[in-house]
């Protein structure tokens, strides 16, 4: 019962509330206006309400009184345009066709730097080495900030680009930014300007560059022809060098086989001296044995002849006696074996 009296008083007050919104609605016109802008929307009856140009001012801007009968500063930018004439003909495209590698660059940038200490015009110059960015794209080129100080103008301008031929091309030139570029383009495509070739700018006057281009593919077919000639020395004189190493080779060998032959016939020679050294000395042996024989012999005599004298045996004489009876017995002996034998 407690709820059901809470939930029936919340009500009331809602209500009471709700009526009294409703009557200051009414009160106030709400409900009125709602009601008319709906029907004029649905009609399309709506005013367009007209748009002040942003140039015009619905008050005057306050100045200070010191300012105030002098003219109104302006601080934007002033706007440097050069028309320049465009040139009539075809035009590449300006998409690079091939890109360098660090070794072509190395080889263009030493070639630009001999070529440009070799000038003496004495004319102020330097050299600049083609990038993507430079012949491709934006086509912006920038210049040495040093040298544009010292020897460009200070202010915006066009420069004269004039190559080998002596055809003249026409660039602006920002000192600001210490660079070339409208007219840049044109004189690159019409070049045929490539990611990796070396300008040398000439100042022959304030405003106008004498332009001397190193091509990439040229230093680099340059090179190769001097290695393929450099290559081709190098094997006429290997081969020479070849030829006369196998001379030599033949000269060691004929000394070689003339020194073989030497030797084997000195050791020919060794051989029939080793072989008469042989063959003599079986020739002294027995001539040492008939030596030792005689002597011996000689001896006995002598021997027997004073142990005559003497009454008493030589030990020579002994043993002689002592070897014929060893063999008497000996031969006794076999006589007796062959004859139990039998």
């Amino acid at each position: 019962m407690g709820l059901d009296d809470g939930n029936t008083e919340y009500e009331i007050i809602r209500k009471q509330r709700l009526e009294e919104n409703r009557r200051r609605m009414q009160e106030l016109g709400i409900s009125e206006l709602y009601q008319s802008l709906s029907k004029s929307v649905q009609n399309g009856n709506t005013k367009q309400t007209k748009r002040l140009p942003k140039d015009e001012f619905l008050t005057e801007v306050r100045r200070s009184s010191r300012v105030l009968g002098v003219p109104r500063p302006n601080y934007s930018d002033d706007v440097f345009d050069i028309r320049l004439p465009r040139r009539s003909g075809p035009r590449i495209s300006a998409l690079p066709r091939r890109y360098a590698s660090d070794i072509e660059r190395i080889r263009v940038a030493e070639r630009a730097n001999k070529l440009n200490e070799e000038m003496q015009t004495g004319n102020p110059s330097f050299v600049k080495l083609m990038l993507i960015s430079h012949v491709s794209g934006g086509f912006w080129l920038g210049l040495p900030l040093k040298f544009c100080k010292k020897h460009l103008p200070r202010d915006d301008g066009t420069m004269i680009l004039e190559d080998e031929n002596g055809e003249e091309w026409e660039s602006v030139y920002l000192a600001h930014r210490t660079g070339l570029s409208g007219g840049w383009r044109g004189f690159a495509i019409d070049h045929h300007l490539e990611d990796g070739d070396a300008i040398i700018f000439e100042l022959i006057k304030p405003t106008r560059f004498k332009v001397h281009i190193i091509r990439v593919s040229e230093v680099m077919s340059e090179d190769d022809n001097k290695e393929n000639a450099m290559g081709l020395k190098a094997g006429q004189k290997r081969k020479s060098l070849e030829k006369k190493n196998r001379k030599d080779d033949n000269k060691e060998n004929a000394m070689k086989l003339k020194a073989g032959q030497k030797r084997k016939s000195l050791e020919k020679k060794n051989r029939k001296d080793d072989n008469k050294e042989n063959a003599m000395q079986p020739k002294a042996g027995q001539k040492r044995k008939s030596f030792e024989k005689k002597k011996s012999g000689e001896e006995l005599k002598t021997g027997s002849k004073t142990a005559q004298k003497e009454g008493k045996t030589h030990p020579l004489a002994k043993k002689r006696k002592n070897r014929k009876e060893l063999a008497a017995t000996n031969k006794s002996r076999g006589n007796l074996k062959s004859v139990n034998r039998k």
